[in-house]
């Protein structure tokens, strides 16, 4: 979520990002998952990443990370896309489609953070001392419990799509692909 300038949550935070949902199109994905792995990422590699005894504070950080790539999506296109397979095509349509569901559905924004928070604390504990592999879990997960919608439509084919998606955007920046806040 994007703090107001004196730090704060601002008081509507949950419109705003029920209405960044929403808003979603599937030319917004692409930037939604460089923002993603941008934000997380920088976290996930910091030194601030303890790397171990994760908890709420942790699950709901990488959350308003999630939801801060969701809301910036659409003012932002990066200079360089990975070309999609079929599967990545099909994962974006379906994030599309999830991130409609939980803006439209009564309290689905409530149903997305607790089926986010768990698999958030789980994935940072699980690959504790790698954070490469906390990168793709978190980034893996985020991205699915929000495809799967508020009924939790799992999809192999949109599994895969998102993981070839993070390798798409993990090869694109070891060939020396960054974005132009970090040139």
């Amino acid at each position: 979520m994007v703090l107001t300038e004196s730090g704060r949550v601002p008081s509507d935070w949950s419109s705003e990002i029920c209405g960044a949902l929403r808003d979603l199109t599937v030319d917004d994905t692409p930037s939604l998952e460089v923002l993603l792995l941008d934000e997380v990422g920088s976290w996930v590699l910091s030194p601030e990443n303890q790397r171990r005894d994760y908890d709420e504070q942790h699950g709901g950080l990488i959350i308003a990370n999630l939801f801060k790539a969701i809301q910036c999506s659409r003012d932002f296109r990066p200079a360089q896309l990975p070309i999609p397979s079929d599967e990545m095509a099909t994962a974006r349509k379906a994030l599309v489609a999830g991130a409609h569901e939980f803006a439209e559905a009564e309290h689905g924004l409530t149903k997305l953070i607790a089926r986010l928070m768990p698999a958030m604390i789980a994935e940072l504990e699980k690959n504790a001392p790698n954070p490469g592999p906390q990168l793709h879990g978190v980034y893996f997960y985020s991205l699915l419990a929000i495809s799967s919608g508020v009924n939790s439509k799992m999809s192999k084919s949109v599994a895969r799509g998102i993981s070839e998606s993070f390798t798409a955007w993990d090869s694109l920046m070891a060939a020396g692909f960054r974005l132009p806040w970090h040139d």
